[in-house]
């Protein structure tokens, strides 16, 4: 049976090796699905929220999924990316302008993280 499971991954960044067995799909800005490609020796490197949120969204994190029918073997290994805990994470100021207004305010990584893993609430927006 086919296993979707849509993720957007919360830190900092996802790097991601995939063997040469398709399956990762990834959801542009317009809001379609799109397969990611395998090419054999290379990485995939997945934007998080918490580094689209430090600049100041100049940077997009994407939603994905897997979709995995089973039928062949597959290898994904996963390396994540996070802030430690206590880390505050705010918008870094040189990527403040007229085109990128402020938009977030300073928070606990920690905070961020336990909102995000609960589904609850976070007052992050300026």
């Amino acid at each position: 049976s086919l296993i979707k499971l849509i993720l957007q991954d919360l830190g900092v960044m996802t790097i991601l090796y995939n063997d040469q067995v398709a399956g990762l799909e990834m959801r542009s800005k317009q809001g379609e699905w799109f397969t990611v490609k395998p090419l054999a020796g290379s990485f995939t490197v997945i934007i998080a929220s918490a580094l689209k949120i430090w600049s100041n969204d100049r940077c997009w994190s994407v939603e994905h999924h897997v979709a995995f029918e089973g039928k062949e073997h597959h290898l994904s290994i996963s390396f994540f990316w996070n802030f430690l805990k206590e880390k505050e994470v705010s918008v870094l100021e040189e990527l403040i302008d007229e085109h990128y207004p402020h938009r977030y305010k300073p928070f606990l990584f920690k905070d961020y993280r336990n909102a995000r893993v609960q589904e609850a609430p976070l007052d992050i927006f300026i």
